[in-house]
């Protein structure tokens, strides 16, 4: 019994090995072709990555994290370049039904903003398709709109699309607004 149970486990091993291998260099694949892309917008500003329009500072100075939290920023090569800056403050809850009893518990704050170049009026309308309920914004660049079902804000603005996806309160109308105030950040940088 113990021979067989060697064996099984050599052979799941074995085929776990090569799967591991493969999705890793799938990811550096990834990482080394979004790396090579450089972004220039139409008034010649070149970047790779949000993150270069906009740092955590920034983010302090329109949401208020409270002092002493730890905020976690990513500059993650995806399909798209994507800067993430990530938090728990306690403003943020969820609750969950198990059995009878409700349970509460808090959730990450969190902002992403991604990064699509050579943007396009026909390829903000197929982002911003799955928005319930859109909510055109004007002065956001070229075309903004804020979707609060996803809690996004996507603007389109010198050839560069950008979602601004805020989910730092329950309220959404206030990560609308800090929504709104980091377009407004992240245009100046265009």
């Amino acid at each position: 019994m113990k021979k067989i149970i060697s064996i099984y486990i050599a052979i799941l091993v074995a085929s776990v090995i090569p799967a591991s291998c493969a999705q890793e260099k799938s990811d550096t694949e990834i990482y080394q072709t979004t790396v090579s892309t450089k972004t220039t917008a139409d008034n010649g500003v070149s970047f790779e990555s949000p993150c270069e329009l906009i740092s955590l500072e920034v983010v302090k100075s329109h949401i208020p994290i409270p002092e002493g939290i730890n905020v976690i920023k990513e500059d993650e090569k995806l399909t798209y370049p994507t800067c993430t800056f990530k938090w728990k403050d306690g403003i943020r809850k969820k609750s969950q039904t198990i059995g009878t009893t409700v349970v509460e518990y808090d959730i990450e704050s969190k902002v992403l903003i991604v990064l699509v170049k050579d943007a396009n009026s026909s390829m903000f309308d197929r982002s911003t398709s799955v928005y319930k309920n859109p909510e055109e914004l004007t002065e956001l660049g070229e075309r903004a709109v804020w979707g609060e079902n996803i809690s996004q804000l996507t603007f389109l603005s010198k050839g560069v699309m950008m979602h601004v996806h805020v989910q730092v309160d329950n309220d959404k109308s206030v990560n609308r607004k800090h929504a709104i105030e980091l377009t407004k950040h992240l245009l100046k940088g265009l």
